[in-house]
């Protein structure tokens, strides 16, 4: 389907720094392509000013919508909850730290009309340290080992036909609902195209992954996803 319109879905867990700055970007980019879009914030349970910072975004702009999450549910519910919120043709989730350059989002839309899931791919991963550039690329190869899906990339920025994922049903809370979408979405016949989409370094803060825990529970998680998929109710026919 040609993208009509568009979601914008970005989780913030502690973001008070950085949120204002990045929704205010990806406004400024989107405005100079001249598509219809809404931004759905979701503050994932923070623990800091996001969402008061949140809260006056959605005031100052209309097409702001504010999200809370009473605790922090993690990326996956966090993209869960817009989902559901979203009306809009297609939906992409983009970082906190990561707004996309007008190029990017022109890329992604041109890629989405012979598309239903367009992937982007990094080539380097800007701002891991040597061990978690290394455990990347692990679980890269894991994925591909699992699921016998070759993917340049299966935790980055994608852009979706809303209603196509929808109708997959994804259910992983954490970071493992991107794999997730993906491997179901290539045993239902939906068309995946990749373009290159680099990672900026993140100036301020820590992302959530760089904790050794996250990293676990995505392994951990996505042999949960492995076994769902293949002997659980999760199974696409």
């Amino acid at each position: 389907m040609k993208l009509q319109t568009l979601t914008i879905a970005i989780p913030a867990y502690n973001e008070e720094s950085t949120l204002e700055d990045a929704v205010q970007t990806i406004i400024a980019t989107l405005d100079k392509l001249t598509i219809q879009y809404e931004i759905i914030v979701v503050n994932d349970g923070s623990q800091d000013k996001t969402g008061l910072v949140l809260d006056s975004l959605a005031k100052k702009y209309p097409l702001v919508k504010a999200i809370h999450h009473a605790h922090n549910k993690m990326i996956g519910a966090a993209f869960l909850s817009a989902l559901h919120h979203s009306q809009s043709s297609h939906i992409m989730l983009i970082p906190v730290d990561n707004p996309l350059s007008s190029n990017l989002f022109f890329q992604f839309i041109e890629s989405a009309k012979d598309a239903d899931i367009v992937v982007g791919y990094r080539n380097q991963r800007l701002g891991y340290q040597s061990w978690m550039t290394i455990l990347s690329k692990i679980y890269w190869l894991f994925c591909i080992v699992m699921f016998q899906i070759k993917l340049k990339d299966f935790t980055w920025i994608c852009m979706y036909d809303r209603l196509k994922i929808k109708d997959l049903s994804p259910k992983s809370y954490g970071i493992a609902i991107f794999p997730e979408i993906l491997v179901k979405a290539k045993k239902r016949g939906l068309k995946i195209v990749e373009i290159e989409c680099p990672m900026i370094a993140r100036r301020v803060g820590k992302a959530t992954i760089s904790k050794i825990s996250r990293i676990l529970h995505l392994f951990f998680e996505t042999v949960y996803l492995w076994g769902h998929l293949h002997f659980g109710k999760w199974q696409i026919k």
